[in-house]
């Protein structure tokens, strides 16, 4: 059954088993989407340069800044319910994150943020090790985490595969929007459209049935 839910700090969509929710961060001024179906790196990628939110069509996976930023996506995640996981991440809860490896020394060499840069790191670390550590050869992409593993806590990051795990993925606009609460109002608008124009297409392909 299609639902639309809208709160005070986002607007959020559920189709079937697909999340996705919106959210303007009024601190950053730039609009997230997380989508909740899990999909390799390469494929959320590209999910994220076609996706176009109230006129909005330059997203990309997102960029983490700084705490406050790695605090506001792991709540985001947490309040829609994330619950995809990587067996090569100790079996924890993650979602995709734009950060990858491409060349450099391994395990922490040449990584690198798809828009923008960023000198801010949060990988796992405590006694039993530290990420990144390029388990089995093929970890070159990053994840937030929503759970504790053996080498990190929840809110940290991790090093996995990118092509055998199939993970949600947060989304960040590269536009600053200036009033975030007239863009969420734009935003409700277009989203009940969409989902009430997707019932009456269903609905009138029943009726051919």
């Amino acid at each position: 059954m299609n639902k639309l839910f809208v709160l005070s700090l986002f607007v959020l969509v559920s189709v079937s088993e697909a999340v996705l929710m919106v959210s303007t961060n009024e601190i950053t001024g730039r609009v997230y989407a997380i989508e909740t179906d899990g999909v390799n790196w390469n494929s959320a990628n590209i999910a994220a340069g076609n996706l176009s939110v109230s006129g909005l069509s330059d997203f990309h996976l997102a960029v983490i800044d700084d705490a406050a930023e790695n605090a506001y996506f792991f709540g985001l995640l947490n309040s829609v319910g994330v619950s995809t996981t990587a067996l090569d991440g100790g079996g924890a809860t993650y979602a995709w994150i734009g950060f990858s490896q491409s060349g450099g020394p391994e395990p922490a060499g040449g990584w690198s943020w798809v828009s923008g840069s960023s000198s801010y790191l949060n990988w796992g670390s405590n006694a039993f090790g530290s990420e990144p550590d390029n388990f089995f050869g093929v970890q070159n992409h990053g994840a937030l985490a929503l759970t504790d593993w053996p080498m990190g806590d929840a809110g940290e990051w991790n090093d996995l595969d990118g092509s055998s795990n199939s993970l949600a993925y947060v989304m960040e606009s590269s536009t600053v929007v200036p009033e975030p609460s007239t863009f969420l109002l734009t935003s409700s608008a277009l989203l009940l459209g969409g989902l009430m124009r997707d019932r009456f297409r269903k609905t009138e392909a029943d009726s051919l049935l």
